[in-house]
């Protein structure tokens, strides 16, 4: 599934499920040192940088991988630019994101408006490499990533530890109203 690649890596952690489990995937393959980078202000801090943490402490004891380093870059706001300065601060040439595609049209969901430069607005099949930044996932929507947690028996062990949720009103659980509360129920069947 991942690629393989021998040299150091970098990879942004959210402490969504997408990133969850492609940290899983590469420190169960990589052997050499992942750069994780986790992305947080104040606003959010609830919603991912202690869920990445988690998610980060059980991925190390899952796959008995601990040769990784992990930062977290704290901005004022989360935008295109401190998105820019989160990539540019990265220590590695290879990044790894794990960005997937959007659900089909006949989801039912409220597909978001996307900035014209976003990755998922270009038709399947996608590009995994764009230069030095690799996208296993790009091809993928959320139902194939509950497809792999259930593969690798992580579904009740590291999905209940991520978040995926964007409300700022309730920092305790998901709100289950926000799109991508609905993207998670349509692929997951729940919230945790």
């Amino acid at each position: 599934m991942l690629q393989k690649i021998n040299d150091p890596v970098s990879i942004v952690v959210s402490g969504g499920a997408d990133s969850a489990i492609l940290l899983y995937l590469l420190l169960r393959n990589q052997e050499s040192t992942v750069h994780i980078t986790t992305l947080t202000n104040k606003q959010k801090f609830y919603r991912n940088a202690v869920p990445a943490a988690n998610v980060v402490k059980f991925c190390v004891n899952a796959t008995g991988n601990n040769n990784i380093t992990h930062k977290f870059l704290y901005e004022d706001y989360q935008n295109d630019k401190s998105f820019t300065k989160m990539i540019e601060s990265m220590e590695t040439k290879i990044k790894i994101m794990g960005l997937t595609d959007l659900p089909p049209k006949d989801s039912q969901l409220d597909i978001p408006v996307l900035p014209k430069n976003d990755i998922r607005n270009n038709p399947s099949p996608r590009n995994l490499w764009k230069g030095d930044m690799y996208f296993p996932f790009a091809n993928m929507n959320k139902k194939d990533i509950a497809k792999i947690y259930i593969k690798n028996n992580l579904l009740d062990t590291l999905f209940p530890l991520t978040t995926s949720c964007e409300s700022l009103d309730d920092i305790t659980e998901h709100c289950g109203l926000c799109w991508w509360c609905k993207e998670r129920l349509w692929a997951f069947g729940r919230l945790i």
